[in-house]
């Protein structure tokens, strides 16, 4: 059998996932390969991807078990949006190198990326063995836990990341938020998103598991207020308009929900987060044909995208898919997702809703009537 491999890594399959370990290319051979990797290396970070990807496969058709081109052309693939590739080539590192940390936790965060839960706490349970001391890799066993619904063990991950590493990272901060919400501890989670946001005002994803915490603590004015500010940071952002579709509903105002939804359809469609908060306001309504074609058509647009429920509450007719909220890595810049000019982080931080600490208790205040001593 020749040709190009199935598995997408644009290898020949006699190359790729036909080659056996058995036939390990000699260490003088790979290390005349080193010239070439290196090369495809500097073409890829000058933008020249192309290039620098027939390069490696040009040294993986010469050396299929040389190390560096394979972790480069998985990292391309990747980056090319082609994670069953990538997972692949990973994979053979880790039949080269079982100890591999680096190929380790990316694998596992891809396959956490994928929603494949059950192998990417595999390979973090792996990462911690070779690495007990490495914050990525608890950090990566929390997100996983917390996605499989197991807070808290999750939590203990995330607390040993912040025991191990010298700073406060604002992206994990948001996402032990998240974990403390989903185990009910609404007041701790608070403070962390606060604490977050305080240093990285402008992050979509904390902003919007901000404003869910709210909703499901039933602040509905202050998650409204977060709310507020995601617009000014984000116009006209998908998943801040889905999450404000999520409000009215909780709210009682399911007619304008939906009709937020259905604006969202003039854009690039509707996908499974959206058409199951429409069919769930629709049931709502007493609307249950409609209804149910809207979760047809959810399932439809793509099962493995529906997250499950990490809301935090639990059962009842109340709990939906995570349309994306939950976080375990700093989002990346794109076209929707970067933050809108003209707005000062200091300002965006001062309209979000503030905690007051009495002795009652604390209790969320709005931006406009900040009480804090």
């Amino acid at each position: 059998m020749d040709g190009d491999c199935s598995c997408g890594s644009g290898l020949r399959w006699q190359r790729c996932c036909g080659w056996r370990p058995v036939d390990r290319t000699g260490p003088r051979a790979l290390a005349r390969l080193q010239p070439l990797t290196d090369e495809a290396a500097r073409l890829i970070a000058a933008g020249q991807s192309a290039e620098g990807e027939a390069l490696l496969l040009d040294a993986l058709d010469l050396g299929p078990d040389h190390l560096p081109a394979l972790l480069h052309l998985a990292a391309l693939r990747l980056a090319q949006q082609q994670a069953p590739a990538a997972e692949m080539l990973w994979q053979r590192v880790l039949r080269l190198t079982p100890n591999h940390l680096a190929a380790t936790l990316s694998l596992g965060t891809s396959l956490l990326g994928r929603g494949k839960l059950a192998e990417a706490e595999a390979q973090a349970r792996n990462a911690i063995r070779i690495a007990p001391e490495s914050p990525a890799a608890h950090n990566l066993m929390g997100m996983i836990l917390t996605e499989d619904n197991r807070p808290q063990i999750g939590e203990y991950h995330y607390r040993r990341v912040l025991a191990l590493s010298a700073a406060r990272d604002p992206i994990l901060l948001a996402n032990l938020a998240w974990n403390l919400k989903a185990q009910g501890r609404m007041e701790e989670a608070r403070r962390l998103y606060r604490d977050s946001l305080g240093m990285a005002p402008t992050v979509r994803q904390t902003l919007l598991g901000f404003a869910r915490l709210e909703e499901a603590d039933r602040q509905f004015d202050a998650a409204r207020a977060v709310l507020d500010v995601s617009d000014i940071a984000y116009p006209n952002d998908p998943q801040v308009r889905l999450a404000r579709a999520v409000l009215l509903g909780r709210t009682g105002q399911r007619e304008e929900a939906i009709a937020l939804i259905d604006r969202l359809a003039e854009g690039a469609g509707l996908g499974p987060a959206e058409l199951l908060e429409k069919g769930r306001l629709l049931d709502k309504l007493g609307r249950f044909e409609d209804a149910w074609a809207a979760f047809a058509a959810g399932q439809a647009a793509g099962h493995d995208a529906i997250r499950p429920d990490l809301s935090g509450r639990g059962g009842g007719g109340d709990d939906r898919a995570s349309a994306g909220i939950f976080h375990g890595l700093p989002p990346q810049p794109s076209a929707q997702g970067r933050p809108a000019r003209g707005r000062s982080a200091a300002d965006l931080h001062s309209r979000l809703p503030s905690v007051r600490h009495d002795a009652g208790g604390t209790e969320p205040v709005g931006p406009s009537h900040d009480r804090r001593r």
